[in-house]
């Protein structure tokens, strides 16, 4: 029931999902242009990038950028700008986001006004999920190489038995505290007066007590794995000898990740609907 409310709920404002999308194809292609500024200066100008929009040839694609190995940190630091851009506007419009699926009435107008309301109280979440990321993956590390340690001089079956426990804890852990950030993000939206500390630790206790919550959770974060490997079943869509189509398929499965990831803020926001942390006053946030 939370997860059909939480997609019909996305769809009636699934036009955050077309603005969000735009917004992160523009945010991508603004490095992407000197990016390949530069990949046409170090290949010398040369034609040969040109054969892989017609027809896409994987063998000529590696050729190339095995003879452009002094480009690859320029590709390094593109990506990582990008990478980190588009974190930033991610963080930056949440405060809109949440907004909007609060409240239908918040049009494109007040983008601005509600992110910036709210940008230090999301920064210092993400800080505090950063935090927790890192104990989960140290955790998670150190268990890992306990089991391989353990299972030394053991078959392919043995390796795995042993390192399970460290990928269920690293799955497990990832849902948790990314779930954790989002019902936080409601919470803040909703309760002024509460810190992102409170929020997040208060989102954290409360999923712990609620299994089937973050069951649901963990069904919308790998709802987009799941459709990447269906489409990767389906020649010529992600990899294929037609760039325009895989172009397309790439842009259509990008769209439908957005739709998902608003729909984990929606989840959360039907989730604390329903059934509400105890002990907290409603507060209605200023629209003003």
């Amino acid at each position: 029931m939370i997860l059909s409310a939480a997609f019909r709920m996305t769809w009636q404002r699934r036009k955050i999902v077309g603005i969000l999308y735009l917004i992160f194809l523009a945010a991508g292609l603004i490095p992407a242009i000197p990016f390949y500024s530069d990949f046409l200066e170090a290949a010398h100008n040369s034609t040969e990038p040109d054969r892989l929009i017609g027809q896409f040839d994987f063998m000529t694609f590696a050729d190339l950028f095995r003879r452009l190995k002094g480009f690859l940190p320029h590709l390094f630091l593109y990506s990582s700008i990008t990478a980190v851009i588009s974190l930033f506007i991610y963080i930056f419009l949440s405060g809109w986001v949440i907004a909007a699926l609060h409240d239908p009435r918040i049009g494109l107008r007040a983008l601005f006004r509600e992110s910036s309301l709210r940008l230090f109280r999301f920064l210092t979440l993400f800080l505090i999920q950063v935090l927790y990321l890192l104990l989960a993956c140290s955790i998670g590390l150190l268990l890992f190489f306990t089991g391989i340690r353990a299972a030394e001089g053991g078959l392919e079956p043995r390796y795995f038995y042993y390192t399970f426990p460290a990928i269920l804890w690293s799955a497990l852990t990832l849902t948790v505290i990314t779930a954790s950030g989002d019902h936080a993000k409601i919470l803040l939206y909703r309760y002024t007066s509460l810190s992102p500390f409170s929020a997040f630790h208060r989102s954290l206790r409360y999923l712990l007590k609620k299994p089937g919550t973050v069951t649901g959770f963990l069904f919308l974060f790998l709802l987009p794995f799941a459709l990447f490997l269906l489409l990767g079943t389906l020649p010529g869509l992600l990899y294929g000898e037609n760039l325009w189509l895989v172009i397309l398929s790439q842009q259509l499965f990008t769209f439908f990740k957005w739709f998902v990831r608003i729909s984990r803020l929606a989840f959360a926001s039907v989730t604390l609907h329903l059934q509400p942390i105890p002990l907290l006053t409603v507060e209605v946030p200023d629209q003003t």
